[in-house]
This record gives C-alpha cells, sequence and structure tokens, in this order.
C-alpha cells in the first residue's frame, strides 16, 4: 500500500505528470460569457456594500471571494488568448497576482478590524487610520476597473493588439487609440506593487487592534 502510494506522488510530481497539467491548461474551453455576468453582478454588489457603513466589512468580505474566482477565470481565458503575446501576458498576469497579494493582505486587516468591532456596524479606527484604508480601497477599485477594461478589450478584439510605435505616427485617431490602452496596461501594472506596500502596512497597523 504505502509502495502504491509513493509512486503515485512521484508520478505526479513527475515532468510528465507537470507537462500533462500544463497540456489541460493551454487546451482548456474558454470560459462562458454568462460567468462574466455574473463576476460584474457581484463586483457591483460589492462595491455598493463597502460604500454604504452598514455593510461596509461585508462588502470587502464578497469583494475579496470574488476577485479570487474572477481572477482564476480570467488568467485561464487571458491565457488562451494572448499566450503569442508574452509581454503583455506576462505584464498582466504579473498585475493580477499582485492584485490577488495586495487584497489578501488588506482582508487580514478587515478581519482584524471585524474582530475589533463586531457589535458595531462600521469600522471603527482612527480618522488618519480610516482614511488609510480609504484610500487604499479607491485606488484598489480605480485598478481594477482599469484592468477589467483591458482584459474586454483583449477578449472581444479578433486579434488584440498593443503598439505603442503608432503612438508616435502621424494618425492621430490610431495614437489616441493606442494611448488610452497603454494606461489602462501601465495604470494597474504600477499601482499593484503599491497596493501591496500599502496593504502590508495596513497589516502593520491593525495588528495593534489584536
Amino acid at each position: 500500500m504505502d509502495i502504491q502510494k509513493t509512486s503515485s506522488l512521484s508520478s505526479l510530481s513527475s515532468p510528465s505528470s507537470t507537462f500533462s497539467l500544463f497540456s489541460m491548461f493551454k487546451n482548456a474551453e474558454k470560459t462562458p460569457v454568462s460567468y462574466y455576468i455574473i463576476f460584474l453582478t457581484i463586483y457591483i454588489i460589492s462595491f455598493v456594500c463597502i460604500f454604504k457603513k452598514n455593510v461596509e466589512l461585508i462588502g470587502y468580505g464578497l469583494l475579496y471571494a470574488i476577485n479570487i474566482f474572477a481572477t482564476i477565470f480570467c488568467a485561464k481565458d487571458l491565457y488562451l488568448k494572448i499566450q503569442n503575446e508574452f509581454p503583455i501576458l506576462v505584464v498582466l498576469m504579473s498585475t493580477l497576482v499582485l492584485n490577488i497579494v495586495s487584497s489578501s493582505l488588506f482582508i487580514v486587516s478587515i478581519a482584524r478590524i471585524y474582530k475589533f468591532s463586531k457589535d458595531k456596524p462600521e469600522i471603527v479606527l482612527s480618522r488618519a487610520n480610516k482614511k488609510k484604508i480609504h484610500v487604499y480601497r479607491d485606488i484598489f477599485i480605480s485598478a481594477l476597473v482599469s484592468i477589467w477594461t483591458i482584459l474586454l478589450y483583449i477578449f472581444i478584439a479578433k486579434v488584440p493588439s498593443f503598439n505603442v510605435n503608432v503612438i508616435l505616427g502621424n494618425d492621430i485617431k490610431l495614437s489616441i487609440i493606442e494611448v488610452i490602452k497603454f494606461l489602462l496596461l501601465a495604470y494597474p501594472a504600477a499601482m499593484s506593487g503599491y497596493l501591496v506596500y500599502h496593504a502590508n502596512n495596513l497589516v502593520t497597523i491593525t495588528r495593534s487592534l489584536l
């Protein structure tokens, strides 16, 4: 019995098994549009909750949960769509990963606040620390909107393109379009590292609540 378990574990960790899992991911089918409609609906609900004092904590928890699920499906579809556009794929995947890291750190802070003020309907912190949470919230939401806007373009376009050289060209219309795409891609990529840093500071702040 032990020999069988050992052999099965070794087979799972073997290079051929890893390649098999990679092939499954590569050949996976695209996520139905209905899934993304559901994701978007839950995102909107969580955003509304976040800005209402009596359900603010619930909104943060809901946003964290849906962001995890949506990112998993999105990363798979993103790979299937632009696997040949390696630089753009790396930038977007890195942004999505840092997005999850920062939101995970942030939810730790929210969980501590919930324990500290579980009998109260809203977050109980000093005005300065509460402002820091709102700064994270606003930047996170704006970065999230930028990410999903550029992903919407990638999924809808038959052949999505990102050509910085066009910005310096003579075609003003194409230049404006490329500038918009560049900003939508660059903003969340630039902010993702800062959000991790900011969320880590919030973890340090809320540690004193325990």
